[in-house]
């Protein structure tokens, strides 16, 4: 908000909605909307959460560390339901596609993870 232009750009991979909110309006938004400016602090924690997670997560080396990073630090009990592609989903963990996919078969022979097409869960002992 600070700036005279937004520092980044977007490109769409898929057909998608943009909304333009005029920055005169949210300013105006922020300073007298305490619901509005409650939303938009809880909205901007969850990004610095997941930010610092994911920072977290490229310094590990192996890709089975980095997929039990994920289900622990985005899963819900341990369940990941993926909502893009594993090959977005392997982008996402700096990983090549089929490093993902060896690495997901191996766990999944061992017993860690169940992979039910999106659904990616760890495997209750028992």
């Amino acid at each position: 908000m600070e700036s005279k232009a937004y520092h980044c750009d977007i490109v769409a991979v898929e057909e998608g909605s943009l909304v333009l909110l005029p920055l005169q309006a949210f300013r105006h938004a922020l300073e007298e909307s305490r619901e509005f400016r409650q939303m938009w602090m809880s909205k901007m924690a969850g990004e610095v959460r997941r930010l610092r997670a994911q920072n977290e997560r490229m310094h590990l080396n192996k890709a089975a560390d980095r997929i039990v990073h994920y289900l622990e630090s985005e899963g819900l009990n341990g369940v990941v339901t993926l909502t893009q592609s594993r090959k977005a989903w392997a982008t996402e963990l700096g990983l090549s596609h089929e490093a993902l996919y060896r690495t997901l078969a191996r766990m999944e022979a061992d017993g860690m993870v169940s992979v039910k097409e999106e659904n990616i869960s760890f495997v209750t002992p028992g």
